[in-house]
């Protein structure tokens, strides 16, 4: 049986050595603290003292969740390092993420609970119909994306894989349309580049877009983005729910 190690109110002193023990070990941590924070990277903030919910995982992503809601506060992605120190009147957590830099350091004033979780995880995630049901609607809504925008051909293939959507604007330029139901990251952009790419050598055309369409986009997407000269447009899948009953 795995081990599970679950320490209620501890004292800062307790839960330093416990922490400072755990971050080393490759396992799920859960910490209830009351904790401010500071992030210092591409840009700064500072998030004052309240009790939150800081979980590191296996792969060195951390997140910090507050009482509600269902996005982190504060976050940072796998790959990131631990460590942690004890000062005069508070337990200092930092990770460390080093291209970019990037810092999050949280201060925690009083630790509530601990937990120390051996988590096993394999199991493949496949999701059904929603993306294909999403790429229906915006097929027979275009304007959700842009005004004027004409649908040519639905999964055209290009390299080998399809495109979503190859559509034409109202300048007559070709445009690529790259569809994610869920956080896009930095391979949709490599992927719609690519797209772009392969139109450009198969038309002849210089004068070809590549959008991408999703609810989100993860950390460092959008500058990626500008630099390839590719565009985003968000989209909440909830509010297409008017256009198409699956959805």
């Amino acid at each position: 049986m795995r081990e599970i190690e679950l320490i209620k109110e501890p004292s800062l002193k307790e839960a330093y050595e416990l922490l400072k023990q755990w971050v080393n070990l490759n396992k799920v941590i859960l910490i209830a603290a009351e904790c401010s924070i500071n992030y210092v990277g591409r840009a700064s903030s500072r998030l004052t003292s309240g009790e939150r919910i800081i979980v590191i995982k296996r792969d060195g992503a951390l997140l910090v969740h507050r009482p509600w809601g269902y996005e982190p506060v504060n976050w940072q992605p796998s790959g990131s390092a631990t460590r942690v120190s004890m000062k005069k009147s508070c337990i200092l957590l930092e990770s460390i993420r080093r291209k970019p830099s990037e810092r999050l350091e949280i201060n925690m004033s009083k630790v509530l609970l601990l937990l120390l979780l051996d988590m096993r995880d394999e199991g493949k995630f496949s999701m059904y119909g929603e993306e294909e049901e999403l790429r229906e609607v915006i097929a027979s809504n275009p304007d959700i994306v842009e005004r004027g925008l004409r649908v040519i051909k639905e999964e055209k293939r290009l390299g080998g894989r399809r495109v979503d959507l190859l559509c034409v604007d109202r300048k007559g330029r070709l445009v690529v349309i790259e569809l994610k139901n869920e956080v896009a990251g930095r391979e949709a952009v490599s992927q719609l580049k690519s797209y772009v790419k392969q139109l450009k050598r198969e038309t002849g055309r210089e004068d070809v877009r590549g959008i991408l369409v999703a609810p989100k986009v993860a950390k460092g997407v959008k500058p990626l983005l500008i630099k390839s000269g590719l565009e985003l447009r968000t989209i909440d899948p909830n509010k297409l729910r008017k256009y198409h009953t699956l959805l």
